[in-house]
């Protein structure tokens, strides 16, 4: 038998080349899967965000937690403070375009001090106003998360995901 460029005589040879010619192509096939699988994992253009919510009766000392990963390439780091705040009756809230997860993507300096102008950004394209509400709390928001001065928090992940739910009893 010959496969490869390899001869064999015999049948238990030409058996165990052809072993050796299955192994080597599942091998190669393996190699290919791994290499188009690591191309998947470090494409910069792929997000990777992880989000984590722990409950009072999941943690030792009854806290609340929350943490997410901002794994993209070009998301906008910045946290924000944005304060409590009291508004006059008929007082309208602008919507911003929130298409764009980049940075900046907010540009809103009356909302909080640091979401000025950045990277060739002046402001951020608006779709509409609604009615405000007459007083709202103080919070710390992210591109994807927030949490308010009361402790309410608010999180999601865009991206796909393993979700795990353990119940606490």
């Amino acid at each position: 038998a010959e496969i490869g460029g390899f001869v064999a005589s015999g049948t238990r040879a030409a058996q165990t080349l052809r072993d050796v010619d299955t192994m080597a192509r599942k091998f190669v096939g393996s190699l290919l899967l791994l290499a188009a699988s690591a191309q998947e994992f470090f494409d910069s253009e792929r997000d990777a965000c992880t989000s984590i919510l722990v409950g009072r009766k999941a943690s030792t000392d009854g806290s609340v937690m929350t943490s997410h990963s901002n794994d993209c390439a070009d998301c906008d780091w910045r946290m924000s403070y944005v304060p409590a705040r009291d508004y006059p009756e008929g007082a309208t809230r602008t919507i911003f375009d929130g298409r764009d997860g980049a940075y900046p993507r907010l540009v809103d300096p009356a909302r909080a001090s640091n979401l000025v102008p950045a990277a060739g950004v002046e402001e951020t394209n608006t779709t509409g106003k609604i009615p405000q509400v007459l007083h709202t709390f103080g919070m710390w928001e992210s591109s994807y998360s927030l949490i308010n001065d009361q402790g309410l928090a608010l999180g999601e992940s865009t991206c796909s995901a393993h979700l795990v739910g353990v119940g606490v009893p």
